[in-house]
């Protein structure tokens, strides 16, 4: 009989958007708001620079706070550092965002669910944009062709 490797994934949901599957690939998945997380929730005020990691340790998955401002939440419990078994839900701060933490073998709609890669530090541009100054308009220009995913040639 053939060995199946199963794959955990956290899944973000956005509200009136498509949700984000990102792959967990090694041993530890930092997020946060800082630029050296694997996941970067730029946007969310709540989260801390350094708010979690997903640690993958002797065969069991660890999800562990770094001392976050506003806590990690695991199914509602405010956690430190715990054992996570899927399905879970991960909220970054009381009513800060909302993850899931699945295996490949759940249950998705692959049609509603975007594969973000981790490692490339994927972050997604607004869909829409209000009037932005100048130099902001640079910034993101200048945030796109680092990230290599999303310029908008019209805007840059």
């Amino acid at each position: 009989m053939a060995e199946t490797t199963l794959t955990a994934w956290v899944v973000r949901k956005a509200e009136g958007l498509p949700a984000t599957r990102y792959p967990i690939r090694k041993e530890v998945l930092r997020i946060g708001r800082g630029a050296e997380n694997d996941i970067i929730l730029h946007d969310e005020l709540l989260v801390s620079a350094r708010h979690l990691e997903i640690r993958y340790v002797e065969g069991v998955y660890k999800l562990c706070d770094l001392e976050s401002t506003n806590g990690t939440y695991l199914n509602g419990e405010r956690i430190a550092e715990c054992v996570i078994q899927p399905p879970a839900t991960i909220r970054l701060g009381e009513s800060g965002p909302e993850l899931d933490f699945v295996l490949e073998d759940a249950p998705a709609d692959l049609n509603a669910t975007m594969v973000g890669t981790a490692s490339s530090r994927m972050i997604e541009p607004p869909k829409e944009v209000a009037s932005i100054s100048q130099e902001h308009e640079k910034r993101y220009c200048q945030l796109g062709e680092f990230v290599g995913g999303f310029t908008a040639q019209d805007n840059c």
